[in-house]
């Protein structure tokens, strides 16, 4: 029988994937017409892991609005109840992450304003070809990242990042919060929940 660590790491390999496409989140709509620019995460240990996707209209070259999927790993919520069925105090252990989303919107002027901020600042990286750090999504601690599609960018910190990153971090922090400020603010957000059995 697997331990309550072993099955907390199972959960956490389905619930990255569904953090790192959120196109895949169960119950979300599928985005067809959509094609991703960026995304940001976060994950910290025992608490919610979340990302932010931001997407724009395939059929525009100029696209007037995006849009911005929130999803979360209610992580926490998913090892208490692991903890509950190690002591039979439920019948089963989920077998699903509990995977949260909402949907929201932000205008072209939004999304480049912010993008535009963020291409002016310069940070000291080390990778592939000297300016791409990659990384891999791990819940040890807690860690950010930014991915930028189409420009190979992948950078990932953990906790408030080197001190020579400090403008950059600063700067995902304030789009992390712009992101979400666009998702709470959306009144036809959709909203979705989706969770394992033993709830």
């Amino acid at each position: 029988m697997a331990t309550t660590a072993e099955s907390l790491s199972a959960l956490w390999c389905q619930a990255r994937g569904y953090l790192q496409d959120a196109t895949t989140v169960p119950m979300a709509e599928s985005l067809p017409s959509y094609s991703l620019r960026c995304r940001l995460w976060r994950s910290e240990i025992f608490s919610e892991c979340r990302s932010w996707s931001v997407f724009a209209e395939v059929s525009s070259e100029t696209s007037k609005q995006y849009l911005v999927r929130r999803v979360v790993w209610h992580q926490s919520a998913d090892a208490e109840r692991l903890s509950a069925a190690a002591r039979s105090e439920i019948p089963s252990a989920p077998s699903e992450p509990t995977m949260s989303y909402t949907d929201g919107i932000l205008s072209s002027s939004q999304f480049g304003d912010a993008m535009t901020a963020g291409m002016g600042i310069w940070i000291p990286v080390a990778g592939q070809n000297g300016h791409v750090w990659k990384r891999d999504l791990d819940c040890s601690g807690c860690e950010t990242g930014y991915e930028e599609f189409g420009a190979a960018l992948r950078l990932a910190w953990t906790g408030s990042g080197p001190e020579s990153w400090r403008t950059f971090t600063e700067w995902a922090e304030d789009f992390i919060g712009l992101l979400d400020r666009a998702c709470d603010a959306e009144p036809s957000a959709a909203i979705g929940i989706s969770s394992g059995s033993g709830r």
